[in-house]
């Protein structure tokens, strides 16, 4: 029986939504502990299980490439064939199961679609395009994983947003101004 390579990912993503839910109808402080610590160790065990994944994808890439994986001062000054250019993409698109902390469900939608139109401009390198298209496979395998409808855990007030929820405000406001 062959498994979806994402599959312990996604488990533990949905199983973190499922604890979540938990969490915020949990009643007694014990309750709110519990499922607290569940939450973290849900996540934790996502980003084990991430890191597994990136090593293995990252093996199937050319060495040249690995290198520039590695190494962001690095250049890669060549073009990339299409069977490297899928591998790079599958690298890629491993489900990036940490922005279920700051994102909605409907945000990692609207951030893949974004994902997927800075792929298609054509200065990308090819590359950068097939990083752009496994950015938007992952953002939205995990999106369909945990629902549309998934709202990330609140956050303490006055802690600022990341950088992916910035973004992801931007869209919105943007998509809210065209459609008035």
């Amino acid at each position: 029986m062959k498994v979806d390579p994402d599959h312990w990912i996604l488990l533990c993503a949905r199983q973190y939504v499922k604890t979540l839910r938990q969490f915020r109808l949990a009643v007694t402080a014990d309750e709110q502990q519990r499922t607290r610590k569940h939450l973290h160790y849900l996540s934790d065990s996502a980003e084990h299980e991430l890191r597994a994944e990136r090593s293995m994808r990252e093996r199937r890439t050319p060495k040249d490439v690995q290198t520039y994986l590695n190494d962001k001062n690095q250049t890669l000054a060549r073009r990339l064939s299409e069977s490297e250019a899928e591998a790079v993409r599958h690298f890629f698109a491993i489900p990036p199961v940490k922005t279920m902390e700051n994102i909605s469900g409907a945000e990692m939608l609207s951030l893949a679609d974004l994902f997927e139109g800075w792929a298609q401009n054509p200065s990308q390198s090819s590359f950068n395009m097939a990083k752009c298209f496994g950015w938007a496979d992952g953002m939205r395998a995990l999106a369909v994983a945990i629902g549309a409808d998934y709202e990330p855990p609140c956050k303490v007030s006055g802690e600022p947003d990341d950088l992916i929820k910035f973004i992801a405000k931007k869209i919105k406001a943007t998509t809210d101004v065209q459609e008035q």
